[in-house]
């Protein structure tokens, strides 16, 4: 997006200092252009000093230009506010597949181990973001960037991670129990990688088929849980907080697997359609396990920047409506809802909007033309304070390429700031 005009609305919301500018007025408009996304001159009058977290959703995956505002994003944020922590709506294993590009370099974004952590992420923008952590990390080892998810995702690896962990344990309850949950959550064993399970996982269900009948659902989640309590009831073990993490991560992995799954199963049995409600609150509650136990407890105070779909940054979810096949149900609990929750005041959360010319805006009151028109066809930035006209009525969104959009939304009460963009280019 090279000689590309960028606009910035400089304008004041309760939780940050003001920009010094007078809303609505003409000199409250700055138009900008760049070489790159322009981040930097969108953010750099935005008072962070007081936030640890900065939630960042896109209105779509596989979007280049919200992939631009990441990678641009990250690097102001590491440069300018001390961000050290990148939390990617991936794999939580991408974080191996980051250590494994600073020791063999590019040939890293071939390897099948790649596409399934990066996921829908993949874009020459996240390769940016590798290289400038690299760089980053090798110019500055003591004060290093992480790059990591939170998403529960690798079944087999997760199994592998529990039995290599109890082989080599010199407790017997703890084999023991390691033992119970090989025989009871079996996997199949033709399955070897994440990426042959994940995938037997997706065409099983669109055939309505199951890897556990439910009773065979609550042996697994009973072995689980008793491997959990074991591990995570006492110290004596002596397992440092990452690898305590990892094993963590790994029981979450499989129960929300087994989880989603029990789902479907009584979606079948019910003759019911299945619901999205559970497991959108389910994902995002094991989301935000992962974050406290894999990301947050082994790196105390370390600021954080998370890349995430807007609906997971959403901060009150549970009033949104959407439409589409899917799609999470009216009441479904957020990543980004659990953290305002938990974390008051401590988040700064930034939705992004592109304007889609092929898209259908007349059916409903949407907001992406509003804002078309708001910026005059430029990008631009603005809080969702001091704007009743544009962020204080409910509005409807697009998810989507495939037409799905969720409705009653208020922006003022769902996202601190905006990032419009006027195109859309898919990857």
């Amino acid at each position: 997006m090279k000689s590309a005009f960028f606009l910035l609305t400089l304008s004041c919301m309760a939780t940050i200092s003001c920009f010094n500018k007078t809303q609505n007025s003409d000199s409250s408009r700055l138009h900008l252009s760049s070489e790159s996304s322009g981040m930097g001159e969108l953010l750099k009058d935005v008072d962070f000093s007081q936030k640890k977290y900065v939630i960042y959703g896109e209105s779509e995956h596989g979007i280049d230009e919200n992939h631009a505002f990441a990678a641009d994003m990250f690097r102001h944020l590491v440069q300018k506010e001390g961000i050290r922590v990148f939390v990617m709506e991936s794999s939580w294993r991408i974080e191996d597949v980051f250590q494994a590009y600073v020791s063999e370099g590019d040939a890293v974004f071939q390897s099948p181990e790649y596409a399934l952590a990066a996921n829908a992420f993949r874009s020459k923008h996240l390769e940016s973001i590798f290289a400038f952590a690299k760089q980053h990390n090798k110019e500055h080892p003591q004060d290093a960037i992480i790059i990591t998810g939170f998403q529960p995702e690798s079944p087999v690896s997760d199994i592998n991670e529990i039995e290599n962990f109890g082989s080599a344990h010199s407790d017997s309850e703890i084999r023991a129990a390691v033992s119970d949950v090989r025989l009871k959550c079996s996997l199949p064993q033709h399955l070897k990688t994440d990426i042959a399970f994940m995938s037997h996982a997706a065409a099983r269900r669109k055939a309505q088929g199951v890897f556990l009948s439910n009773t065979e659902y609550d042996l697994c989640q009973n072995a689980l849980e008793n491997l959990s309590n074991k591990v995570t009831g006492s110290f004596k073990y002596k397992i440092v907080s990452l690898q305590k993490g990892r094993l963590q991560a790994s029981l979450m992995g499989l129960q929300f697997m087994f989880l989603t799954i029990s789902k479907h199963i009584d979606a079948e049995a019910s003759g019911k359609p299945e619901t999205e409600l559970d497991v959108y609150t389910i994902g995002d509650n094991y989301r935000f396990k992962v974050f406290q136990e894999l990301i947050e407890k082994p790196r105390p105070g370390k600021k954080a920047m998370f890349w995430m779909h807007n609906w997971h940054a959403a901060k009150n979810s549970s009033v949104l409506g959407t439409e589409g096949r899917g799609m999470p149900a009216k009441g479904a609990v957020s990543f980004g809802t659990l953290f305002a929750k938990e974390r008051p005041g401590q988040t700064l959360t930034i939705a992004t909007v592109t304007f889609n010319h092929k898209y259908d805006y007349s059916a409903k009151s949407f907001l992406e033309p509003v804002l078309n028109t708001h910026f005059s066809g430029r990008t631009g930035m603005m809080s969702t304070q001091g704007f009743p006209e544009i962020f204080e009525a409910n509005q409807s969104l697009y998810l989507q390429g495939n037409g799905a959009h969720v409705d009653n939304v208020m922006m003022s009460e769902q996202f601190d700031y905006i990032i419009f963009s006027p195109t859309l280019t898919r990857i």
